[in-house]
């Protein structure tokens, strides 16, 4: 687990059917030791 600030959302026309149900987010982390904390990293409610 770490922590992130939410930035948006992704939008996608065909999603996995395991992803059926979940909201595909845009993610900045926010840790300390974060080698580059200006990356975005995608990720889903659940």
């Amino acid at each position: 687990m770490f922590l992130a600030k939410v930035e948006g959302s992704v939008v996608a026309t065909k999603k996995d059917e395991g992803m059926s149900g979940r909201k595909l987010l845009l993610l900045r982390p926010m840790l300390v030791d974060d080698k580059d904390p200006s990356k975005f990293k995608p990720g889903s409610n659940t």
